[in-house]
């Protein structure tokens, strides 16, 4: 799967299935490593910022900063 709106390219489909399942496991490696070192990882998509979203956007954000440890906020470990 490659997103909640998103569909498979058509055209040069398997370079664009092969990168994007290649971008997918390293973004669930990243996170795993960052997550390991005390970090909270958000991603934002581009679409996620036009005034379309941004009222959605925003609230996912403040939830996130008034948590415990908000994304920007390094916990430290133990």
């Amino acid at each position: 799967m490659i997103g909640d709106s998103a569909t498979w390219p058509k055209q040069n489909a398997e370079f664009w299935r092969t990168k994007i399942l290649g971008n997918q496991r390293r973004d669930r490696a990243v996170n795993r490593l960052l997550k390991l070192a005390g970090w909270r990882v958000v991603r934002l998509w581009e679409h996620s910022l036009t005034k379309k979203h941004a009222a959605r956007t925003a609230a996912r954000l403040r939830r996130l900063l008034d948590s415990k440890a908000g994304p920007m906020t390094k916990t430290p470990r133990r």
